[in-house]
């Protein structure tokens, strides 16, 4: 259900911003096992592996959230849409 992943994202993120990385990981990874197509908890493990220094995880996952054509249209690369769509939406240390 939409407004269980939505509050699993807003769990994750929480976890993230108060330094608790490996459960943020562990919690978006929960979340796209449920739903893989679920991008804003595919673009946040990015950047959660990224910050724990797992950069060819962080890669994998950014590159699979741009082979998606929704994913790619939601987060760009270009012109660092992907950091614009969730500037005021996640807490400052996730973006």
């Amino acid at each position: 259900d939409d407004l269980g992943e939505i509050a699993g994202q807003n769990v994750a993120l929480a976890l993230f911003e108060f330094g608790k990385v490996q459960e943020a990981v562990d919690e978006a990874r929960k979340l796209l096992r449920r739903d893989p197509r679920f991008y804003d908890a595919r673009c946040a493990l990015s950047a959660f592996l990224y910050a724990a220094g797992s950069t060819g995880d962080a890669e994998r996952e950014w590159e699979a959230l741009q082979n998606d054509g929704v994913g790619a249209t939601l987060y760009p690369r270009k012109d660092a849409g992907a950091v614009a769509r969730v500037r005021n939406r996640w807490p400052p240390r996730a973006t």
